[in-house]
């Protein structure tokens, strides 16, 4: 008894049936309802969505007996006989085999000759950009002026080998990728009518192995019923496929949060011992960040995983800003372009994942940009900057006399202030907790934060977070504050701006001494010379 792959036996039969190109079904539905139809068509797009498969059913569309209609009948002998592939007049053609000018001139003289019975001659030539230029010379003039009786279907996944005096005498369709959650439904649809009992995880696994390919994915899940005894189960997928799982990628993701180069490192020796590709955990990691940036825009209808793979992904997003989401993405791109031409792939994963386990706390260039000039444009001193890890205390000013609001005062409510901030937006409250009231000017707060809190510091002094706080303690003061958010100076910093300034004296004597050259001046000043005294002989 003869066995019928699934990609066969669930080829779509009509327009409704065809998953993922709604735009280019419609099109062509609506084509054949208002009788404009091309002589001449071309699909493009990559493997396994599609083409070959609107293809027929155009050409059945066209053919069948009741039609044209939108949705052939399939019942008809010219239904069945091109759904079978024996229809004399829907031929379809390899044109990697037969890419010859010889070939296109059989073509030629073929196409003068009437359907046998059907209403039109269709040529469907599939990988169409494998004909060589004289072939497409010769049959540029046939597409140009066909007789009303043929019709060209042209399919091809590289468009851009084909000249443009063809695409020029086509109408263009471009199919596109089939999302996973689209393969998913479809493979769920023929699990359930082939009574397979397959996990949802499973799905997904083989949606992502499949890269947009309807045929790849119905093909794996064909191999996977032979595999498997029983329930298809997620593991024995990535077993079959030899990719890696969703949880290797979140329990490296976890390793690079928590910091745990132990964890990540035992990850990458685990994956070398299973024999896993590591260019292919790369991309897989590379995928796995992206989802992070879209759950940390709140964009979770980007996110193709299952539910509890994008609850997760949503957790671990919050952990990330921004910026070390981008600076990982960075990382990955390049990872990815020297592992290509590198013979121990394993030391550029590791490299990879100790950078982004090290990573320090991330500003963007706007952010920067924006201090520099709130900084040339505010007559408050300019923000330190740690240079040590122990913070100076011996910052703290005396209050002055005759505030509106003492600097005891707002320690007493400070809590209260602290509580109004949490009602409206928990992440400031918790960077604020750490800072430290050092003075009170006026209306002018300043709180200080240690070297340890630069991150938190930084985010609270971005202008819309800002902009809440002084909001709301003023509104618990009853008076207009501005907030001031200083990173405290470590005392070895200080100790090193008094040493710095003591060599740009040293400096400036050595540029005013009048008995030397400009040029010798300036090579003291590049490489800390001095001037010894000449020798006596």
């Amino acid at each position: 008894m003869s066995y019928l792959v699934l990609a066969r036996k669930y080829r779509p039969q009509n327009f409704d049936e065809v998953i993922g190109q709604e735009h280019i079904t419609r099109s062509l539905k609506n084509a054949i309802l208002n009788q404009r139809i091309a002589h001449s068509y071309l699909f493009t797009g990559s493997r396994g969505i599609g083409k070959t498969s609107t293809a027929r059913i155009l050409a059945k569309a066209l053919n069948c007996i009741k039609g044209p209609l939108p949705n052939p009948c399939q019942e008809c002998v010219l239904c069945r006989e091109i759904t079978q592939g024996i229809s004399m007049d829907v031929l379809e053609i390899d044109g990697a085999s037969n890419r010859r000018i010889d070939e296109i001139r059989n073509l030629r003289e073929n196409v003068k000759f009437a359907p046998s019975k059907a209403r039109f001659k269709i040529y469907i030539i599939d990988e169409v950009h494998m004909l060589t230029p004289e072939a497409f010379n010769a049959l540029l003039k046939t597409l140009e002026e066909p007789p009303l009786h043929i019709k060209f279907i042209f399919a091809t996944t590289q468009p851009e080998k084909i000249p443009l005096t063809i695409l020029s005498r086509c109408q263009r369709f471009d199919f596109r990728r089939i999302t996973d959650r689209e393969l998913v439904g479809q493979l769920k649809k023929i699990s359930q009518q082939e009574k397979i009992d397959i996990e949802q995880n499973a799905l997904f696994a083989i949606a992502r192995f499949a890269q947009g390919s309807m045929r790849d994915g119905e093909s794996v899940l064909d191999q996977l019923i032979s595999f498997c005894e029983g329930k298809i189960i997620a593991k024995e997928v990535i077993s079959l496929l030899g990719i890696v799982s969703e949880e290797c990628l979140f329990n490296f993701g976890q390793a690079i949060i928590e910091k745990d180069v132990e964890k990540g490192l035992t990850i990458i020796n685990a994956l070398l011992k299973e024999g896993k590709d590591l260019e292919q955990f790369v991309k897989g990691l590379t995928q796995y960040f992206r989802n992070l940036i879209m759950a940390k825009e709140d964009l979770p209808n980007l996110i193709e995983l299952s539910k509890e793979e994008e609850k997760r992904i949503i957790e671990q997003s919050s952990a990330f800003s921004l910026p070390e989401l981008f600076y990982a993405f960075s990382l990955l791109t390049h990872t990815q372009q020297i592992m290509r031409g590198s013979l121990d792939k394993r030391i550029c994963l590791e490299f990879l994942f100790l950078k982004m386990a090290k990573r320090q706390s991330f500003v963007s260039i706007e952010e920067i940009l924006e201090k520099i000039k709130t900084l040339e444009t505010s007559s408050e001193p300019a923000v330190s900057t740690p240079a040590c890890a122990e913070a100076s205390v011996g910052r703290l000013n005396p209050q002055p006399e005759g505030e509106d609001c003492p600097l005891g005062e707002l320690k007493e409510i400070w809590s209260e202030c602290l509580a109004a901030v949490q009602g409206e937006r928990m992440s400031l409250a918790t960077f604020l907790q750490q800072g430290e009231i050092i003075s009170v000017q006026g209306n002018k707060i300043e709180i200080g934060f240690s070297p340890d809190f630069s991150f938190y510091c930084q985010n609270l002094q971005r202008r819309e977070n800002k902009k809440i706080i002084e909001k709301l303690i003023s509104e618990k003061l009853n008076k207009e504050v501005k907030i001031i958010f200083t990173l405290l100076v470590p005392a070895c910093a200080r100790e090193g701006a008094r040493v710095l300034e003591k060599v740009k004296d040293k400096v400036s004597d050595k540029e005013n001494s009048p008995s030397l050259p400009s040029s010798v001046k300036k090579a003291m000043e590049i490489f800390e010379g001095r001037i010894c005294p000449t020798p006596r002989h």
